[in-house]
C-alpha cells in the first residue's frame, strides 16, 4: 500500500496558473494601456491559467530531453509538445485585453516536431516550471518562451506587446514567473503515503 501510494496517479484534466507582475514597462506615445493610464505605471500583477486534457494530446506528440540537437541549437531542458486538441479553455486577461483558446498559436521546435505549445515536463505528473506559450493577435501575448542560439532553452518569462509605427506598448517580467498546477507536489504525496501507511498499520494491528 505504501508503494502504490507513493506513485502519482496520471492525471488527465490538469490547469495550470501563471502569476507574477510586469515590472518592465515601456511606452512611446500612448496615454493607456489595457484600460489602465500608463502616466506613473511601472508594475502590472498578472494572474492566468488555462485547462488542459492530456489524454487528448496527439500520441505522437514530441518530447525532447535535455541535451537533444535541433535546428535551433541544443535544448538545456525537457520539451513536451501539447497539441491544440486537448486544450480545454483559457483565462488570459488583462485590463481590458483578454485572449482566448482560440487566439493561441502553435510553435514548433523545429521542421516535423508535433506539438503547439511547450512545458519542460509531463504536466500530467508534475508541476512544469518553464513554458512556450504564444497568441498572437492584436497583442503579441507570450507566456514563457524559447531562446536560440547554440543552446535552445525554455524561459520563466511573460510579455505583452504592440509595435504601430512610432507606438510602442510593450510590457515584461524581469523577474520568473510562478507556474502552479492542480497536480499535487511531491511532498504532498508523500504525506498522503505517510498517511495511508499509518491507516494500514493500525489496521494491522487491530487484527493481530
Amino acid at each position: 500500500m505504501l508503494l502504490l501510494a507513493a506513485i502519482p496517479a496520471k492525471a488527465e484534466i490538469v490547469t495550470i496558473s501563471f502569476a507574477g507582475t510586469y515590472d518592465d514597462c515601456m511606452f512611446a506615445n500612448v496615454v493607456n494601456f489595457a484600460g489602465m493610464p500608463t502616466a506613473g505605471l511601472t508594475s502590472i500583477p498578472f494572474s492566468y491559467s488555462l485547462t488542459y486534457d492530456t489524454s487528448l494530446n496527439d500520441p505522437n506528440a514530441t518530447v525532447l530531453p535535455a541535451g537533444s540537437p535541433t535546428e535551433n541549437g541544443t535544448t538545456t531542458h525537457d520539451f513536451y509538445g501539447y497539441t491544440l486538441g486537448g486544450l480545454l479553455s483559457v483565462n488570459m486577461a488583462l485590463g481590458n485585453l483578454t485572449w482566448n483558446a482560440g487566439d493561441l498559436s502553435g510553435r514548433s521546435v523545429f521542421a516535423g516536431s508535433v506539438g503547439d505549445f511547450w512545458f519542460d515536463t509531463d504536466i500530467a505528473l508534475a508541476t512544469p516550471t518553464r513554458a512556450w506559450i504564444v497568441f498572437p493577435t492584436s497583442y503579441f501575448f507570450e507566456l514563457g518562451g524559447a531562446m536560440g542560439g547554440s543552446t535552445f532553452s525554455l524561459n520563466q518569462f511573460s510579455s505583452i506587446q504592440r509595435v504601430t509605427g512610432i507606438t510602442i506598448e510593450n510590457v515584461s517580467t524581469t523577474s520568473p514567473m510562478v507556474i502552479t498546477s492542480s497536480i499535487p507536489e511531491p511532498s504532498a504525496l508523500s504525506l498522503l503515503a505517510l498517511g495511508l501507511g499509518g491507516l494500514a498499520l493500525r489496521r494491522l494491528r487491530r487484527t493481530l
